[in-house]
């Protein structure tokens, strides 16, 4: 198995790899499945240990696959459901490793079963099916078409409205890849240029580019101008998450236009780690914060907490104040309380009414008089005073929400002078308006004239 990624990338690795995880299944199928999903993992290689492992242990393979995460799962039910199944077996897997629902299940296995037999009659039923059941009706047929001739599965799709089309060329390619990850390339290549999607390109060199990186590089510089880019960006994607300091060098090597298309690209598969940090700082500072809010959001997203120790590894203070606050409303959003203690906990250079407040406003909503009283504790007074301030402007935008008593206590709170005035008219607004109330109006009134 470790001698596979040494072969020349072509069809027949592939073939190899299958062949040997179906002898592997028979020494230790738990093994065998381990193996073939550790990254990165090929669907192929998947399905077929899934396959040879429930022909001689069912229970033992559907057990295994019910664990996976959706994908993996959805792609092992596959290769289960096509064995010859008895009816109650057939149940039996579709109940345990139901992913998006039985019946769509069933209905991708009857789609499967079909078009075993004529791609193009199936093709035409599933374009007769329900609007509601269409989509996935012919997203079956499309992947099943792919493993036998997706070139033709290409072509048939031409007939379908832009956004089904679309759909269904990215699951042929995402089925083509498999075996032969040029061969989308080579369609794509003849097309006519109005069918050279740019999400198919990048999905098509992305797979490309798992296979063999560096074939990839050398086909993107082939390719006619016109698809180079989203070629180019498919690469990226793969590069950054696999070789992020190979993908640092050649975008380094980029002029600023193609830097600025390939950015998101880099940023949304940069690992979470302090050389992603340094290279966001090492690059133009014009794309420097684009580059950082769609880091911010991937690694918040893939662990908050590893996102949160993260602020420690930017040097530059702009770019550190920039990552609190892109992450204070998300992690106010999961945990409130806790959201609060980090950004009080920071430096009283990164701590602002926009961080403070964020964190604030959200555990407001939840559980007021803790919120309340966090904020009247609050050390740094400057911080504090402009945050009562924009909680009194959200209390009284929203007058719902006002509450007399805790209006005039923030009120109260405000340490400046300066930012008590500006508080007093918006009170003094608000009780002549949205909550007419002639002596408050009237007293703070008067506060705001002082």
């Amino acid at each position: 198995m470790a001698a596979l990624g040494r072969l020349p990338a072509a069809p027949h690795r592939y073939d190899v790899a299958r062949v040997l995880y179906i002898r592997f299944v028979a020494i230790d199928p738990e093994a065998a499945a381990s193996h073939a999903l550790a990254r990165p993992a090929k669907q192929s290689w998947i399905s077929s240990v899934f396959r040879a492992w429930a022909h001689v242990d069912l229970n033992a393979a559907v057990a295994y696959a019910a664990e996976l995460d959706a994908e993996a799962k959805r792609v092992a039910a596959d290769a289960i459901l096509e064995l010859d199944l008895a009816e109650e077996q057939r149940t039996f897997v579709i109940a345990a490793l139901d992913v998006e629902g039985n019946l769509r299940w069933a209905s991708a296995w009857a789609s499967r079963t079909r078009a075993s037999d004529d791609m193009t009659a199936a093709w035409r039923r599933a374009l007769r099916a329900p609007v509601a059941a269409r989509r996935d009706e012919l997203r079956q047929v499309a992947a099943a078409w792919a493993a036998t001739d997706p070139a033709q599965a290409m072509d048939m799709t031409a007939g379908l409205d832009a956004s089904l089309r679309q759909a269904m060329r990215l699951a042929i390619v995402g089925s083509w890849d498999e075996d032969d990850p040029a061969g989308a390339i080579r369609w794509l290549e003849r097309a006519a240029p109005e069918d050279r999607n740019s999400y198919l390109v990048r999905h098509a060199l992305a797979n490309l580019a798992r296979s063999d990186l560096d074939v990839a590089l050398a086909k993107v510089a082939a390719l006619p101008a016109a698809m180079r880019q989203a070629a180019l960006q498919g690469v990226f994607r793969v590069m950054t998450a696999e070789q992020s300091q190979r993908a640092f060098g050649h975008f380094a090597a980029l002029d600023f236009a193609d830097q600025a298309a390939m950015l998101i690209h880099v940023a949304g598969q940069l690992p979470a780690s302090a050389d992603s940090v340094a290279w966001i700082e090492s690059i133009n500072p014009k794309l420097q914060r684009d580059a950082l809010d769609v880091f911010a959001s991937r690694t918040f997203a893939r662990d908050r907490e590893l996102a949160l120790r993260l602020t420690d590894d930017f040097a530059d203070t702009g770019l550190k104040a920039q990552w609190v606050h892109a992450l204070a409303p998300r992690e106010a959003r999961v945990d409130p309380r806790q959201a609060w203690r980090w950004v009080t906990s920071l430096p009283d250079e990164l701590q602002d009414s926009g961080v403070v407040g964020a964190a604030f406003a959200t555990w407001y909503y939840h559980d007021r008089d803790a919120a309340a009283r966090a904020l009247l504790r609050l050390e740094n007074i400057q911080v504090r005073d402009q945050t009562l301030l924009s909680a009194i402007a959200d209390f009284t935008d929203s007058p719902a929400r006002a509450d007399d008593a805790v209006l005039d206590r923030f009120y109260k709170a405000i340490s400046s002078s300066a930012v008590r005035r500006q508080a007093a008219e918006l009170l003094h607004t608000h009780y002549t308006g949205a909550a007419p109330n002639r002596s408050r109006a009237a007293r703070y009134a008067r506060d705001a004239d002082r």
